[in-house]
């Protein structure tokens, strides 16, 4: 596990530069395929060093596909349903949890139980025909045939036209201009963004250091997710110990974090730091019972301390 999170914290920050520099669909596509090669040869690795090398690489190729893919989904999904994706991926999540869980149960080598989990993923090369480039990108680098191309894709496979006097409609007049084609027409009104966008292009994290609202969101940030990794990890590393059958243990440590996606509903009613406030706070609540209260029987000792 330390060798697959080292490979990826070594190249998380150098594969979404070259996202940035060469498009979202090839810096995704090309770490996934590594991935599945590599969980593919921890299969049936001979050594253990080897074992640890392709480890090492599915870490980095994991990088991309966590990273460029949350890119992906920001950049595709509308606003309007852009928070519910959390659900979705919570779902997701917790389905290959507990499929690694029924997987173990069926098969005792763990040759088999690794290559049965890894090989159907071979069928993601499909991806490189189904998967389009990232619209925000194409817009931005001023990828006029890209544009275009992927607006007739859309209109055909979900049926509906665009239309786009309504999409200038719905822009600032100081960016609606008369293009010739369909894709030039949105690279058009979207000529403010060029001009950061280069700016940006000549931007790197040490700037970050300099501008002190950015960094104080940054630390608290690392801080937020360094105490969150140390806890699930620790926690789902134990999941087996949980319980007195190992196999309960390791599905309830995945099916708790069902409840969590309900906190998706939340946001529209108490907003984003409210929930998130709240949430840590009660994971912390949560941990310290954990600590100090283990066993059976940790609600007689809450229940002492209270009175």
């Amino acid at each position: 596990m330390s060798t697959f999170m080292l490979g990826s914290m070594i190249f998380t920050p150098i594969l979404s530069q070259l996202a940035d520099r060469y498009g979202r669909r090839i810096t995704y596509l090309l770490p996934l395929w590594i991935t599945v090669i590599a969980n593919v040869g921890c299969a049936m690795a001979p050594t253990y060093t080897i074992f640890l090398i392709c480890r090492f690489i599915a870490g980095v190729g994991t990088a991309g596909i966590g990273t460029i893919g949350f890119v992906i989904i920001l950049e595709t999904v509308a606003p309007a349903f852009r928070s519910h994706t959390p659900l979705v991926s919570t779902i997701i999540w917790v389905s290959g949890y507990c499929t690694v869980g029924l997987v173990h149960m069926a098969f005792q080598s763990w040759r088999v139980q690794y290559f049965i989990l890894s090989a159907p993923f071979l069928l993601t090369f499909s991806f490189y025909w189904l998967l389009p480039e990232s619209l925000h990108w194409l817009v931005t680098h001023e990828k006029h045939d890209g544009v275009s191309k992927y607006i007739k894709r859309s209109t055909k496979y979900n049926r509906r036209q665009i239309d786009l006097e309504i999409c200038r409609s719905s822009t600032s007049p100081s960016l609606v201009t008369e293009g010739e084609g369909e894709g030039e027409e949105i690279l058009e009104s979207s000529s403010i963004k060029k001009s950061s966008t280069k700016d940006a292009s000549h931007r790197n994290f040490l700037d970050i250091l300099t501008h002190l609202p950015m960094l104080f969101q940054l630390s608290s940030h690392c801080f937020i997710m360094i105490v969150m990794n140390f806890t699930y990890w620790a926690l789902s590393l134990y999941s087996t110990d949980l319980h007195e059958n190992k196999m309960v243990g390791y599905f309830l440590s995945g099916l708790v974090e069902l409840p969590a996606a309900a906190a998706i509903f939340a946001l529209a009613y108490i907003g984003r730091r409210s929930v998130t406030s709240m949430a840590l706070l009660a994971q912390a609540f949560a941990m310290f019972i954990a600590c100090f209260f283990p066993g059976k029987f940790n609600l007689i000792g809450i229940i002492s301390i209270m009175e």
